[in-house]
């Protein structure tokens, strides 16, 4: 597998970062659909980022081959726990968790070697390598939520 994945990464931590510099606290509070906001959908982003950082390191210092995916079930308890918890999170603590865990782990995986990357990648754990995947995902519906009732004195195109 190539490493532009890594490109990918920073491009899709680069709008994170512009995205969340453009938000006022209100934004971060928006409906965002099924009981998330702007909020906690920040929160599921770093949860989601430092899960990854987690098991990459675990899996170099283990020697383990890459295995670990949740099923549908796991994920969704997973989800609905992550989303209940941040909301308790304050709306900028949000912001700068999600913008810290994109880099610490884009950083971790830039520096995987290719025989990781090989075996990530082989066990089907693509989108583990591919965090802009995940991030552009939560990025749309951020920016839809940021947008259904903007801020008169801010123009959105």
């Amino acid at each position: 597998m190539s490493r532009d994945f890594v490109h990918e990464n920073e491009a899709s931590r680069r709008e994170l970062s512009e995205l969340i510099q453009g938000l006022r606290e209100r934004d971060l509070e928006r409906d965002a659909g099924a009981g998330w906001t702007v909020s906690t959908l920040l929160c599921h982003l770093a949860f989601w980022d430092l899960r990854v950082l987690y098991l990459v390191k675990e899996w170099q210092r283990s020697g383990m081959e890459p295995t670990v995916r949740p099923g549908p079930q796991a994920v969704d308890s997973i989800n609905e726990a992550v989303k209940t918890i941040s909301r308790a999170v304050p709306g900028r603590l949000a912001a700068q968790m999600a913008l810290e865990s994109a880099a610490a782990v884009d950083s971790e995986l830039e520096l995987l070697s290719g025989e990781w990357i090989d075996r990530i990648s082989s066990a089907g754990l693509e989108r583990a390598l591919r965090r802009s995947l995940h991030r552009r995902e939560h990025l749309r519906k951020i920016e839809k939520a940021a947008r259904v009732f903007p801020d008169p004195d801010r123009c959105i195109d």
